[in-house]
């Protein structure tokens, strides 16, 4: 049977403060003590100190490093001789002098746990091939604090964080996965509720609760979940639905009958970003845990017991059949003040994750990770041997991290189809600007290349904008005139073609001097060097008006037969020697 608030309480209250390990000096009066402990919040005590005196010069204790900033605080008390049993160990972060006619003048010391150096401070990192309790525990053991991380379901890989706090990316991943964070001396606890555990404290109506507040909700109860996301491969939306059971069961309540009461309804949300389907299915039962958390909660008053703590289980017995049962303890507070000790538990969670506080929208990057706004500056890493085979380049992210976060991000083309499509990669080293799918730093697209300083454009602009080009690394060109409505397309080594509407012509020009022009005379070939016509079948040459010939030796020949023929004359002459032979000549 648990323990009840009631056991080894006899006696007087004793209290302990210890500074730095040091008790505090008996003729100091300490007013009062309140110390907050809350599920995924860090804990928190404050010391109250009364002066003697109404005169804040009288009151040494505001000028004594006793309580000074940084100053390792410890909080016991207990009744009799049953011993101490500790309810605070942290730090002071704050001081506050006040003064009134009626109470003098006073001095309070707030506390909080060390952990409290995982808030303020915002940064964006990445986290390569690590699952999400490898990045946990990370920034816990990377702040000094001890970690205590349960193993997550969902799968290893890279992600980024953008501009959070160590403690609100923890609570975050925390979110996703189910999990909860407990804090307590230094020591963050990330594990999922489980309101099955044998109870820590039982109290009982009529024996030793004070206050009992408790109230049944099913206004954001849920029966489902279901994540959704993109996948690349099959070109399909893939679905995570939850397969988390409820388990609660508070006196004869049955989260079912909770679920019910509004039509079964599902949570469900999409992201575009590509995700496992096991990951999804973990974020999809996170849901419905926390739907289950919220459906019992309220605060139990009794006591000063030091004994229940936030993830332990308090059996509330003697309220009734529907108020009565096993709850999760979610915050516990102590509160000591004229000569008493009481412990306030509270059950239950909201429901919401810490991304969920955005209102009527839908949260950025689907409350899956911290979100990243705007479009982002990159730089090409590499082209190829993406190793999720997917045509991704590797780019780094400058702005992101310490030195800078290198991912693998898709490349938006103005045509892309299946075996066709338009293929311009940019260079390694080349500025790009990438945008994120639904704000998520894990889902990168290259949407376009920059030119900067150091890569300038291939023509220098003028404010007419006539000319467009499109140059590759090697100088291959394609130019266009808009003034001149003209067409070339050109090669470093001399080959170029020209389409021009101004002067009616189309022209082509090898690197050897060879030429065809095609404009309103008609068309010309040129060359440096032979012309040769060569072809498989006929090749016959036709004009309407006269055909000329000219050479220093013209040669024709017939491999079986050769014809001459005028319509109206036939002439053939020399300035010299004229020769006709065969093995017979017919003249007429």
């Amino acid at each position: 049977m648990p323990a009840s608030p009631l056991d080894n309480s006899d006696g007087p209250l004793t209290i302990s403060v210890k500074a730095d390990g040091d008790e505090v000096p008996d003729y100091l009066s300490i007013q009062a003590i309140y110390v907050t402990y809350e599920l995924n919040r860090i804990p928190e005590a404050t010391v109250v100190i009364q002066s003697d005196s109404v005169e804040i010069d009288e009151f040494e204790e505001l000028d004594s490093d006793l309580f000074g900033l940084g100053v390792k605080i410890e909080i016991s008390a207990g009744f009799g001789d049953s011993g101490y049993q500790k309810l605070f160990t942290g730090i002071v972060i704050s001081q506050r002098a006040r003064l009134d006619a009626q109470q003098g003048a006073r001095l309070e010391v707030m506390c909080r746990d060390k952990a409290l150096k995982l808030t303020e401070t915002r940064s964006s990192a990445p986290y390569e091939e690590m699952n999400d309790s490898d990045v946990m525990k990370g920034i816990i053991t990377e702040a000094g604090l001890t970690s205590d991380v349960d193993k997550v379901e969902t799968s290893v890989g890279t992600q980024l964080r953008i501009g959070a706090t160590d403690w609100d990316f923890l609570r975050l991943l925390a979110d996703r996965n189910g999990f909860v964070l407990a804090v307590k001396d230094g020591e963050i606890k990330v594990t999922k509720p489980d309101s099955s555990v044998e109870s820590a404290l039982l109290v009982t109506f009529g024996n030793d609760i004070i206050d009992f507040d408790i109230s049944l909700d099913s206004s954001r109860s849920i029966k489902d979940a279901a994540q959704d996301a993109w996948d690349e491969a099959s070109q399909e939306r893939v679905s995570g639905p939850s397969s988390y059971k409820p388990k609660l069961s508070f006196g004869e309540t049955k989260y079912k009958s909770f679920a019910e009461n509004l039509g079964d309804r599902a949570h469900k949300i999409s992201t575009s970003r590509e995700v496992d389907a096991a990951d999804l299915k973990e974020m999809a039962n996170a849901r419905v845990m926390r739907s289950e958390l919220a459906a019992v909660s309220g605060t139990v008053s009794f006591p000063g017991c030091g004994k229940i703590w936030p993830l332990d289980v308090l059996e509330i017995s003697n309220t009734g059949k529907r108020f009565g049962g096993d709850g999760l303890v979610t915050a516990v507070s102590h509160t000591i003040e004229s000569g008493q000790w009481t412990t306030q538990t509270r059950l239950g969670l909201p429901p919401d994750w810490t991304s969920d506080s955005v209102g009527l929208a839908a949260p950025a990057a689907e409350a899956i990770t911290t979100p990243i706004h705007g479009l982002q500056i990159g730089k090409v890493v590499q082209l190829t041997d993406d190793p999720l085979g997917k045509q991704r380049i590797q780019i780094s992210l400058p702005m992101i991290g310490a030195d800078g976060a290198d991912v693998w991000a898709r490349y938006a083309q103005p045509y892309a189809s299946d075996g066709a499509g338009i293929q311009f990669l940019p260079e390694v080293d080349d500025e790009v600007i990438v945008a994120f799918l639904n704000a998520d730093p894990n889902a990168p697209v290259i949407v376009g290349s920059l030119h900067n300083d150091k890569a300038k454009r291939p023509e220098i602009e003028t404010e007419e904008n006539k000319i467009k080009t499109i140059v590759t690394r090697e100088k291959l060109k394609v130019i266009f005139d808009d003034e001149k409505k003209i067409i070339t397309v050109e090669t470093p080594g001399g080959h170029k073609l020209v389409m021009d509407d101004e002067q009616s012509s189309f022209s082509m020009e090898d690197m050897n001097g060879n030429a065809i022009v095609m404009d309103s005379s008609g068309i010309a070939l040129t060359s440096d060097n032979d012309i040769t016509l060569t072809a498989t079948g006929k090749i016959e040459a036709e004009a309407t008006m006269d055909a000329t010939i000219s050479g220093q030796n013209v040669t024709c020949e017939g491999q079986i037969g050769f014809t001459g023929s005028g319509g109206a004359t036939a002439e053939v002459s020399a300035g010299g020697q004229t020769k006709i032979e065969g093995a017979m000549v017919m003249i007429n």
